[in-house]
């Protein structure tokens, strides 16, 4: 309802751009993200750790954390741009983060 409210104010106030959502502290539920649909908002960034390639759910953009250096940025941005490099990068991550949790 908040996110609704926050819409309809922009759109009553002449605002007619794309609408983008950043999740607050990253956290949604899948069921939420139906529901963007029907407000405009095509696009929602989540805090889930990764890179984005072609055929990425928009509702659910990843990122790359600011708060840590990252080696060869342009390498991986470039290479999380291509389907099947972004997919095997995104795999990785997500087993790197479970290894790293786990100590």
């Amino acid at each position: 309802r908040d996110i609704a409210t926050s819409v309809q104010t922009l759109r009553d106030r002449g605002y007619t751009h794309e609408l983008h959502l950043a999740w607050p502290w990253g956290y949604f539920r899948k069921e939420w993200l139906d529901d963007l649909a029907s407000l405009g908002i095509r696009y929602s960034y989540t805090m889930r750790p990764g890179t984005n390639y072609p055929g990425c759910d928009p509702k659910t953009i990843m990122r790359l954390s600011g708060e840590k250096n990252v080696v060869n940025l342009e390498l991986l941005c470039s290479a999380g741009s291509s389907p099947v490099y972004g997919k095997l990068l995104n795999g990785a991550s997500k087993i790197w983060g479970t290894l790293r949790s786990s100590r």
